[in-house]
């Protein structure tokens, strides 16, 4: 059961990952007046919450899959 819930929110962060990269990708077609090299700036600032946010929750996953 635990190990559904952790797919199951798995899932839900993946597809709001996607959304937000799509949204900024979005953004950026339109707007004509930001340079490449910014492009890759806002996709790094954009990635690093859900790097910092999986390496937190590496710990417990672990122990969660160790405990089955």
């Amino acid at each position: 059961m635990r190990v559904a819930l952790l797919w199951f929110m798995l899932t839900i962060s993946v597809g709001l990952f996607v959304a937000m990269l799509l949204a900024l990708r979005n953004y950026r077609a339109h707007n004509t007046m930001l340079t490449r090299s910014k492009a890759v700036v806002e996709y790094g600032w954009a990635i690093l919450p859900w790097v910092i946010v999986a390496l937190g929750a590496a710990p417990a996953v672990r122990r969660l899959f160790a405990a089955e």
